[in-house]
């Protein structure tokens, strides 16, 4: 809106200046009398709280319009203020989720290792008790044999 507004003024510094002259047409007179009136009314349409026709017809919209200008850029000001603020925020969000994976990550190679040593104890567990089972049948073996040996004498 700042060019615009610019633009604008421009347009209507150019055409006053026209106006001011003495040796145009009341044709061309009119024709530029209807351009200033178009540019009222779009600066009007722009800026409706802060530029009025009164103000035109005062003669205080070369004050208006700069007070417009000063108003969008300390709008723009604003806004790319609010705009670093954003990203200083994501910035933030992004450091803060990018070391919760990090941690995550750690927690889960942790998890993972906890498995695989419990994966390793429970086979270790097995196999102890598959080694008990064995001996536990070789032992029930001997027993009945020495028995029937014990039978025999």
């Amino acid at each position: 809106m700042i060019w615009e507004t610019e633009h604008l003024k421009n347009i209507w510094k150019d055409i006053k200046q026209e106006l001011d002259k003495t040796d145009l047409s009341e044709e061309d007179r009119l024709q530029k009398q209807q351009e200033l009136n178009d540019i009222t009314e779009r600066l009007v349409a722009l800026y409706p709280d802060m530029i009025s026709k009164e103000d035109i017809i005062n003669g205080k919209i070369d004050d208006r319009i700069e007070k417009v200008q000063k108003y969008n850029i300390a709008d723009k000001k604003l806004q790319e203020l609010e705009l670093r603020q954003f990203n200083n925020k994501n910035a933030e969000n992004f450091d803060k989720m990018n070391q919760d994976y990090i941690d995550n990550k750690k927690e889960l190679a942790d998890l993972e290792k906890e498995e695989k040593h419990l994966t390793d104890t429970k086979q270790y567990v097995g196999d102890l008790f598959l080694r008990r089972d064995t001996i536990d049948m070789k032992l029930d073996k001997l027993e009945r044999e020495g028995d029937k040996k014990s039978w025999q004498y």
